[in-house]
């Protein structure tokens, strides 16, 4: 409920995109450059988090191709399904157990508290890791179309082997 986490968000965030109909939120082209820089990591809130369609958007993207670390609010399994996609996520530096949540309301809890535990987190220790993970995750993005077509591949093989037990 987007009226519940209002009260808790920074006044700037409170913006609603004048192209959509509440509770659509636009931020991105109002966070300015220095504070993007500045952050630590990127909290991503992905356009579906109660349903369990998984789908990698431009919010996600951003991180992934900027090498920003991120925590994902979003439907159960989405970084599971990053990593099956052979992106790197965070989970040997934090604890990514809320991906797994099936309660979303539990999740988003989850969610919350691991970023307030970020803010303790000890980001110069572990520049190396982080490091990692964004050339990893970049390197990953750019070679997406060798996984696109292995699941074009497996799509063909599964639409041949249906329609030839059809035939029969």
């Amino acid at each position: 409920n987007f009226s519940q986490v209002d009260q808790h968000l920074p006044q700037w965030f409170e913006t609603r995109a004048a192209h959509t109909p509440a509770p659509h939120y636009h931020i991105i082209g109002r966070i300015p450059t220095h504070m993007m820089n500045q952050a630590y990591f990127n909290l991503v809130l992905e356009s579906d988090f109660e349903h369990s369609y998984l789908n990698v958007t431009e919010k996600t993207v951003r991180s992934l191709l900027l090498g920003m670390p991120f925590v994902m609010a979003g439907a159960a399994g989405h970084l599971e399904y990053l990593r099956n996609m052979g992106f790197r996520t965070y989970n040997d530096l934090w604890d990514e157990s809320y991906d797994s949540e099936p309660q979303s309301h539990v999740r988003l809890r989850m969610v919350f508290d691991l970023c307030r535990q970020l803010g303790q987190f000890d980001w110069n220790l572990h520049r190396d890791q982080l490091e990692q993970i964004a050339k990893h995750n970049k390197a990953n993005f750019l070679n997406l179309g060798t996984y696109i077509g292995r699941e074009l591949q497996e799509f063909d093989c599964k639409i041949r082997e249906y329609a030839r037990i059809q035939t029969f």
